[in-house]
């Protein structure tokens, strides 16, 4: 995936849709039967685009190459830059639920809602 040119540093640290693995094999985030979307960027490249860029692009690649049938994201509730990344992309908020300890925003988009929009 071809992005922007960010200059002399690794803009994007970390994407991809993530699974927990196991003893058991792959399994989606805290065996919740969800498919959990995420990035993390080098600071000097926030408010570039970059977290919009890949997030549209592994939205694309989970919901219409993987036919997967819902992705979710799981935001602290005081950041709000990647809050209005995740709306930005499609995702809808739909309150708080407890993830990796911690009350956090959940948003989530399904195949045939992401399908119909595009």
């Amino acid at each position: 995936m071809a992005l922007p040119n960010y200059g002399d540093f690794v803009a994007i640290r970390l994407c991809g849709l993530s699974f927990l693995q196991t003893a058991r094999g792959l399994l989606p985030f805290e065996k919740s039967c969800l498919i959990e979307i995420g990035y993390r960027l080098a600071t000097a490249a926030w408010g570039q685009g970059a977290a919009t860029e890949v997030g549209t692009r592994l939205l694309n690649y989970g919901l219409r190459e993987l036919a997967l049938e819902l992705i979710a994201a799981v935001i602290h509730p005081e950041n709000a830059a990647s809050q209005n990344v995740i709306r930005k992309i499609g995702l809808r908020s739909d309150g708080f639920r407890f993830h990796y300890g911690l009350n956090l925003g959940f948003f989530s988009l399904d195949r045939d809602n992401y399908l119909t929009s595009r």
